[in-house]
């Protein structure tokens, strides 16, 4: 038994000896399973067997079998997969290879037991492939080339390169073909341009020059118009003066007027006096109206009259105090208490005093009382409306002129709201359509605020006719008289 193993190759056939004895021809060694092995020394001047390696084939990336003296691959199929084989009887599995690339490995590769060598990637060139092997005993075969060429991509090739570089030259020369001819060109429109401005500014000088002369005629011309002007300014600065003032003083007039107007018409005392519950919504378009309220007491009746004189502004306001002057005669001072009556008497005297005949293109000017000229009484009973028709005339000549007015007699009782009123409510445009409000909408109006106070019906009227007018002008006076029997 030896302390230490020898130095020689076959003792690389045993796994994990653990025990030698040597002889004079022979070595005895023992492994881990107790197993004893004998073996016979080489003799001496007897060489060692060396392992021969074989091709078995070259596999391309797709699979196929490629001839090992004529491997070409494209660059989009580069990898190959070589396998070998080294027959060795002494021992399973103790052949080992290592590889090598020429022109691209800096060295051989490390010695492996696989028989295939796989190679994913080859860059494009012609190189040769150097494959070895190597037994248990140290012994290393024969070197094994497989030369292949790999074709590298078409914008890599020299006919490529040298296609690019002649379609460059080619498209420089082009360039600079076109750019000559472009400048050129460029020089025979722009000498064009020259002689064109050149002929056009002479054509230039020749206009401004006229024009130059045109333009001093002009200036005196101007300036003879702007002493014209001038005067003429001062004139109608003088007349707008004059007519402003004249303006100021006949708005100042319609102004007293009004006041004139106002002081004729019952006050706010008389009308509580007379009536306990009631309402007065007059409203004129103008600062005057042809639109006119007047009240009376003669012993136990009170006459109440709602008139409506054909016009606004100043020439209805002419015919409201007319007709004030009548009322004041028929009812103060002939003592007449009859509505009938009254609108007859009314109606003599307008006709007197006008001189109205009947006969075509006279004036027809007509006031509309409650009492029965052309606009109807509204009495609203425990929610109910009750309306009196009125005759179909004005106060004042017309074609279908009755002999005498209806007279209607009302019985009244505690509670009820009777309303008198012009035109000018139910004749007003708004609304989304721009309509007039209509009779219709105003009896559901005055239906709908009965049972509340005087003052607030009266609100209501007023808050309701400046919504439904909107934007729109005033078209007429507006009067509504509205009283509550208590």
């Amino acid at each position: 038994e030896s302390d230490s193993i020898p130095e020689f190759p076959y003792i690389n056939l045993f796994e994990n000896p653990i025990s030698f004895f040597v002889s004079s021809s022979s070595i005895y060694v023992v492994d881990d399973y107790s197993k004893v092995y004998r073996v016979s020394l080489p003799k001496a001047g007897v060489a060692e067997r060396q392992p021969s390696i074989f091709l078995k084939e070259v596999v391309g990336s797709e699979g196929n079998i490629l001839l090992p003296d004529a491997i070409k691959l494209t660059y989009s199929e580069n990898s190959l997969k070589v396998r070998i084989s080294a027959p060795y009887y002494l021992q399973e599995g103790a052949i080992s290879y290592q590889y090598s690339i020429s022109g691209l490995s800096a060295g051989w590769s490390e010695w492996e037991a696989v028989q295939t060598i796989d190679f994913p990637y080859l860059p494009a060139g012609q190189y040769s492939i150097q494959v070895r092997a190597r037994d248990v005993l140290g012994n290393v075969s024969d070197i094994l080339e497989i030369p292949y060429e790999v074709t590298p991509p078409f914008w890599k090739r020299p006919i490529f390169i040298v296609a690019c570089a002649i379609f460059f030259l080619i498209f420089v020369l082009l360039i600079v073909i076109l750019r000559e001819r472009s400048l050129k060109r460029e020089k025979r429109v722009l000498e064009e341009k020259v002689r064109e401005r050149t002929q056009i500014i002479e054509e230039q000088n020749i206009t401004l020059t006229l024009q130059r002369d045109d333009l001093e005629r002009y200036n005196k011309e101007i300036i003879q118009q702007k002493e014209e002007i001038t005067a003429q300014r001062d004139e109608i600065e003088a007349q707008r003066d004059q007519i402003f003032k004249q303006n100021e003083e006949i708005t100042n007039s319609i102004v007293y007027a009004r006041r004139i107007q106002s002081a004729i018409m019952p006050s706010a005392e008389v009308v509580n006096s007379l009536l306990k519950r009631s309402f007065i919504l007059f409203r004129p378009r103008d600062i005057v109206s042809g639109d006119f309220y007047w009240m009376s007491k003669i012993g136990d009746k009170t006459i109440i009259v709602a008139a409506d004189c054909t016009g606004h502004g100043v020439p209805g306001a002419f015919m409201s105090m007319m007709g004030v002057s009548f009322l004041n005669d028929i009812v103060g001072v002939e003592g007449i208490t009859g509505a009938d009556i009254i609108l007859n008497e009314l109606r003599n005297k307008i006709k007197s005093t006008l001189w109205q005949t009947g006969k075509d293109g006279e004036t027809r000017d007509g006031m509309v009382y409650y009492s029965g000229a052309y606009n109807p009484l509204y009495v609203i009973r425990k929610g109910e409306l009750i309306e009196y028709k009125a005759d179909k005339m004005p106060v004042g000549i017309h074609v279908k002129e009755k002999e005498s007015f209806t007279i209607n007699t009302v019985s009244l009782e505690k509670g009820d709201n009777l309303y008198i009123f012009s035109d000018g409510y139910v004749d007003q445009f708004g609304g989304e359509n721009g309509k007039k409000f209509m009779a219709k909408p105003f009896k559901e109006l005055l239906v709908s605020i009965n049972g509340k106070s005087m003052d607030e019906q009266k609100l209501l009227l007023e808050q309701s006719l400046d919504s439904w007018q909107g934007h729109h002008d005033q078209v007429d006076d507006v009067l509504v008289i509205g009283i509550e029997i208590v």
